[in-house]
C-alpha cells in the first residue's frame, strides 16, 4: 500500500483537488469507453452473418474485436 506524503510546501487543497479531478476524469473516461464499446458490440450483433462477412468478421469474433483479448 502506498501513502501520500505532503511536506510543508505542498498546497494540500490544490493537490487534493487535482487528485479528485484525476479520479473523476478517469472514471468518466472509463464509463464513456465502456458505453461506446457496449454500443458497438450491440450494433455489430444486430448485423446478419452476410453483413458481418462483408466486413471480414464472424459472429464469434464480435466480443473479442470490440473488447480486445481480455474480457469485460
Amino acid at each position: 500500500m502506498s501513502a501520500l506524503v505532503f511536506d510543508h510546501n505542498t498546497p494540500i487543497v490544490g493537490s487534493a483537488s487535482r487528485m479528485i479531478s484525476n479520479v473523476l476524469g478517469g472514471a468518466a473516461d472509463f464509463a464513456l469507453n465502456y458505453a461506446s464499446r457496449a454500443r458497438a458490440e450491440k450494433q455489430l450483433a444486430s448485423l446478419d452473418d452476410r453483413m458481418l462477412a462483408d466486413i471480414g468478421m464472424e459472429r464469434s469474433d464480435i466480443h473479442s474485436k470490440v473488447w480486445g483479448s481480455r474480457s469485460r
